[in-house]
């Protein structure tokens, strides 16, 4: 049995397409909502769609930015951390 892709389940071999991904969380901090909104963004650049992850502020670089792919565009709204 071969290993799944992060969507493959949810879609048709032959309905591939890329998409441009945006998501939106206040900071990432270790909130439930926050790491799932990063495993999502991993998952999908995976998966090879273009990823943005839009951070209303900057918080500690240690908390879940560190997980992120790099391959992960990161914006951040606010300079306030």
């Amino acid at each position: 049995m071969r290993n799944l892709t992060c969507f493959e389940a949810a879609r048709s071999e032959s309905n591939e397409t890329h998409l441009n991904i945006a998501h939106i969380v206040p900071a990432l901090t270790k909130g439930g909502a926050e790491r799932v909104a990063v495993d999502l963004a991993n998952c999908s650049a995976r998966d090879g769609h273009s990823v943005s992850l839009i951070v209303g502020w900057k918080v500690d670089a240690e908390l879940l930015f560190e997980r992120l792919d790099p391959k992960i565009n990161v914006i951040y709204i606010s300079d306030n951390s």
